[in-house]
């Protein structure tokens, strides 16, 4: 893939992924015997806690939404676009995720945004669930950035974060008796239990480097995709791109499944496109996010390339403002994970501005049947 037409720009102390790449050749000899210890421990890992999660059911309609590589893949955009589905046919959805980089992450007990402030539940107080506010200043601080964002776009649906998907399954159920629940990020859930799993791929590399954790980004090998039920790729086009990816599936995993392609679009004030523009992105592949901006004729100029889940320090906002003007950036843009931390810093006004994502879905039409409900 040629170079990006403007200036990447990571902060100090930050490798980018192709420092990263340099490093994980380098490291090679000693990475590949870790990555067949991962191997044999996660097997064993996920075979125990498979075996338990067979024998639990819930009454909902349980949908997990993951990957098999490390990183950000479109997994949320995805799950989100689930849960919107499944209320637009008129059920009853719950959204549940770790809430990773949040507290909700690293507690015991199960955090819980709902529809309404947390006075508004008919559900008495319960030793294992916090309930908050949705408009709580620091949301993205207690379910982390995405959790905060997902909040937004999903104001009706009872949001659940914890740890523990199990633990927030059995919360869900007994508070809100939900047509659905749909995970995020939970391929890797091994002992909750489902109904359908969908599996989001990167359509460029399906498989990454081939090698899994640390030597690659695989968290599991190809052959886990026999637990998928559906496959979605992103990062796609056309047609052509999906069938292709449909035989790099058949090749290397050996399976064929239901497979639809998506692509993410964005949008943004047309005040940005009179001039140069800045990105700033701290998510997992910030090149697609890029490409995306300039692809709508924006006048990119210089990209601000942040670790994913980045917490910004208002230090941070005030090197990254200085830095576009120095580029001639009077706009800065960026994503809506991004801006559910940066807005807490008080930045200058006029200077962000947040793009709004949305999805176009093409190929196998799977997704009305996965969010049926589990009687139809």
């Amino acid at each position: 893939m040629a170079d990006p037409a403007w200036e990447i720009v990571y902060p100090r102390g930050v490798v980018g992924r192709e420092g990263r790449e340099r490093y994980r050749r380098y490291l090679m000899p000693v990475l590949v015997p870790a990555s067949w210890a991962y191997y044999g421990v996660s097997g064993a890992v996920r075979g125990s806690r498979t075996a338990v999660a067979s024998k639990q059911r819930t009454a909902m309609k349980v949908v997990s939404v993951g990957n098999l590589e490390v990183g950000g893949s479109g997994k949320t955009p995805l799950t989100m676009e689930l849960v919107s589905r499944v209320v637009a046919g008129g059920g009853s959805p719950v959204y549940v995720s770790r809430g990773y980089g949040g507290e909700a992450a690293r507690l015991g007990v199960v955090t819980v945004v709902g529809p309404g402030s947390g006075e508004r539940y008919s559900a008495p107080p319960d030793r294992g669930v916090r309930f908050v506010n949705r408009d709580h200043p620091g949301l993205a601080t207690l379910v982390g950035d995405e959790g905060a964002v997902v909040a937004r776009r999903l104001p009706g649906v009872p949001l659940l974060f914890c740890r523990d998907k199990g633990a927030a399954l059995e919360a869900a159920d007994r508070l809100f008796e939900p047509t659905h629940a749909v995970m995020d990020d939970a391929f890797q859930s091994w002992g909750v239990p489902r109904d359908v799993d969908v599996v989001v791929v990167d359509g460029a590399r399906p498989f990454g480097s081939g090698w899994l954790l640390p030597a690659g980004t695989l968290r599991e090998p190809p052959e886990a995709l026999e637990r998928a039920d559906v496959v979605g790729a992103g990062g796609i086009e056309c047609a052509d791109d999906l069938e292709r990816v449909r035989r790099e599936i058949a090749d290397k995993a050996g399976v064929d499944r239901p497979l639809f392609g998506f692509r993410r679009r964005i949008e943004f004030g047309t005040e940005a496109l009179k001039g140069a523009v800045a990105v700033l992105s701290g998510i997992g592949r910030p090149e697609v996010f890029e490409r995306q901006v300039a692809g709508t004729g924006a006048d990119v100029v210089v990209a601000f390339r942040y670790p994913d889940h980045y917490r910004y320090r208002r230090r941070d906002i005030e090197w990254i403002v200085g830095a576009a003007l120095g580029h001639g950036a009077d706009v800065i843009l960026t994503t809506a994970k991004d801006w559910v931390k940066v807005a807490g810093l008080d930045p200058p006004p006029g200077r962000f501005e947040t793009v709004r994502p949305s999805l176009e879905l093409f190929g196998d039409d799977v997704l009305d049947e996965v969010t049926k409900k589990a009687a139809d």
